[in-house]
């Protein structure tokens, strides 16, 4: 009866000490490789993000959503009006291949305050080029005359975007009244439209139906953006010059 204790207690002490056969440890081994081989490859894909500029893949992201809240407040532009030096009403928009100039129902600071907004293209220290919004609230502060805008130099300057080889601005929309009167009643002004660098509403009394923002990265990629302008000749108001709306 001892013995056979004995003999069952070191089969049960042999099972508890056995280690990793041959087998085991090469499974273990195959495992851990394709574990790293995975691993490194995951790490490269997120590497890819990165640009050559050293814009990691957040950067990337906060550039995005930055061109996106820009493209908002392009929306919401006003066919907001002052009178020239004549007296003669004038839109307010100017729209160049690096610099736009409107009016809009918001701010970058505020959503519920009216804004004069300079979006101008400018060279930052490292060589590159930045796009920089001036803005000033206009429920304290209305122009009434076109020659009366505020200077840029005393508007609130607020970057966008930065570290961008090239930016610049298209322009989609009427030239001239002549244009909403096609020749055939069937015809539709729209399909002759053509991408312009330069826009201006106090020429031709309209707002740009589309803008386009095209930046352009030192890694070579390009990043197009097309804003569709809802307020587009939403109303003839002649004289808007109520900034508090």
């Amino acid at each position: 009866m001892i013995a056979m204790c004995m003999r069952i207690y070191r089969g049960v002490n042999t099972v508890k000490h056995r280690g990793f056969t041959l087998v085991e440890l090469l499974s273990a081994m195959v495992v851990m490789s394709l574990v790293m081989v995975l691993a490194t490859m995951s790490l490269g894909q997120f590497s890819r993000y990165s640009d050559k500029s050293g814009a990691g893949f957040e950067q990337r992201i906060n550039r995005y959503l930055a061109l996106d809240r820009l493209g908002q407040t392009l929306e919401q532009m006003l066919d907001y009006y002052v009178v020239d030096n004549v007296q003669a009403p004038r839109l307010y928009f100017v729209g160049e291949e690096q610099e736009i100039r409107f009016v809009t129902t918001n701010s970058w600071q505020h959503d519920d305050r009216s804004s004069i907004s300079y979006l101008v293209v400018e060279e930052d220290v490292d060589g590159s080029e930045a796009l920089v919004l001036y803005q000033r609230s206009l429920t304290d502060n209305v122009f009434f005359v076109w020659a009366d805008a505020p200077e840029q130099s005393e508007m609130t300057a607020n970057i966008v975007i930065s570290g961008a080889t090239d930016i610049r601005f298209e322009y989609l929309g009427i030239e001239n009244i002549r244009q909403l009167y096609p020749s055939g009643i069937s015809d539709n002004y729209r399909k002759n439209l053509l991408w312009k660098s330069r826009f201006l509403g106090k020429d031709t009394g309209y707002l740009p139906e589309k803008i386009k923002i095209e930046v352009e990265w030192p890694n070579g990629t390009t990043w197009p953006m097309i804003i569709a302008i809802r307020a587009f000749n939403f109303s003839k108001r002649g004289f808007m010059l109520d900034g508090a709306l």
